[in-house]
């Protein structure tokens, strides 16, 4: 057994045999530990804690541990020379670049859900598919939450920029972007007429009867309904279709977000 197995298996002990409600103090579990063990050490700390109703404190250096726990329970502390600052509800990926100085990707792109995720990445893979390997991009919750982060990761030099949706509004010189059209991505995606016609073809749908029923439901809903419809795994479907709307955007539009992107990567 290495060293990391027999840590491991004495904490787990340690922590069946503690009382319930117990505070737990960990420093780097992850010390001596196969990155598949990271991961599952840390599914099995989210578990231990909310059967016993423990509650864990503990430092890591690990994105595997890291991309086990909950967004919410994952604080960054940043040594500045005005103290200690906390960045809170980060993603792995994003802990990972600031623990490696910003090594890890060229660039990090802040998008607000999904389906922004997958039209983003589709754009990037149609201009320049060696930019879209050099960048990170991580999925950071309402327009009010990425310009937030946005603001706590520039203080620490890290690369990084958003793209917002498109009903929503730029500021490249604080490297904020936005997608192509004035909608939501999901709305510019169900109104596309390529899309329209990719669905109809494939799965034998009509996007417009399918988003006259659609009146009133969230946006965010609506690739889960038409997920049920066509009998296809709902993120599968997105990114298909997020294939179909950025091939058939004006390259002119898709390059020069692309370009900005670059720009921004550089700043």
């Amino acid at each position: 057994m290495g060293y990391g197995e027999g840590r491991t298996q004495y904490l787990i002990s340690a922590l069946e045999m503690l009382p319930e409600g117990s505070l737990i103090l960990i420093e780097e579990p992850e010390t001596s530990l196969h990155p598949s063990a990271q991961f599952e050490f840390g599914r099995y700390l989210v578990d231990v804690a909310r059967r016993r109703r423990h509650q864990a404190f503990m430092t890591t250096h690990s994105e595997f541990l890291l991309e086990a726990l909950p967004s919410q329970s994952r604080v960054y502390l940043s040594k500045t020379d005005s103290g200690i600052q906390t960045l809170l509800g980060l993603t792995a990926l994003q802990a990972k670049s600031l623990m490696a100085q910003g090594h890890v990707k060229a660039v990090h792109l802040l998008v607000e859900d999904t389906c922004a995720k997958a039209v983003l990445t589709e754009l990037l893979r149609r201009v320049d598919p060696e930019f879209l390997r050099s960048v990170g991009i991580c999925e950071a919750g309402s327009a009010e939450t990425i310009a937030a982060t946005i603001r706590s990761l520039r203080l620490t030099g890290l690369p990084v920029a958003a793209v917002r949706d498109g009903d929503k509004g730029d500021a490249p010189r604080d490297n904020v972007f936005k997608l192509p059209g004035t909608q939501a991505p999901e709305r510019e995606l169900f109104a596309s007429v390529a899309v329209k016609g990719y669905v109809a073809q494939t799965y034998g749908i009509n996007l417009d009867d399918l988003t006259a029923t659609l009146v009133g439901v969230d946006h965010h809903e609506w690739f889960a309904r038409l997920s049920e419809l066509a009998n296809q795994d709902e993120g599968a479907l997105i990114g298909e279709v997020a294939r179909v709307y950025a091939r058939n955007l004006p390259e002119l539009e898709v390059s020069t977000l692309v370009t900005l992107l670059k720009e921004g990567s550089r700043r």
